[in-house]
């Protein structure tokens, strides 16, 4: 039993780095060359719903509040986002994408749903809908 979870341990991780190295080699040949993963993941962690709190981002990101800062700055100068005091917590800092940020989400998701479809291509319906039956289980019991 021991030896099945450290395999199942060690396929977990490996999958999810490979899918995160396709998704990057996914990006090299398009115009994201212009910013860096951490860049990337913290426009998706953005999103174009309403304006985030840089404690929702930093929650999205798993890293601590302050971590984003300078991503976010950075952001800021290739005009990706803009950064705001809220009307009714003048305390809150607020984040959104500019329309140019919008564009580029755009793009970074439709760079993960070719990464997703990639991957499953290797499988037939079933085993598709077997995954997905999996990980949503998985999901809906791990409590984080």
């Amino acid at each position: 039993m021991e030896d099945d979870i450290y395999l199942l341990d060690n396929l977990i991780r490996s999958i999810v780095r490979k899918y995160e190295m396709i998704e990057s080699k996914n990006r090299a040949f398009r115009h994201l060359t212009a910013l860096t993963i951490t860049e990337i993941k913290t426009i998706y962690a953005i999103g174009d719903e309403e304006p985030k709190t840089m404690k929702e981002i930093a929650r999205a990101l798993d890293v601590s509040v302050s971590t984003p800062t300078t991503t976010i700055n950075r952001l800021i100068d290739k005009d990706y986002v803009n950064r705001f005091t809220g009307v009714e917590d003048r305390r809150q800092v607020l984040v959104e994408l500019t329309k140019e940020g919008r564009k580029i989400l755009k793009e970074i998701r439709r760079i993960k749903i070719e990464t997703t479809e990639f991957v499953l291509r290797m499988l037939d319906e079933g085993e598709i809908n077997s995954l997905k039956k999996i990980l949503q289980k998985v999901d809906a019991n791990l409590h984080v």
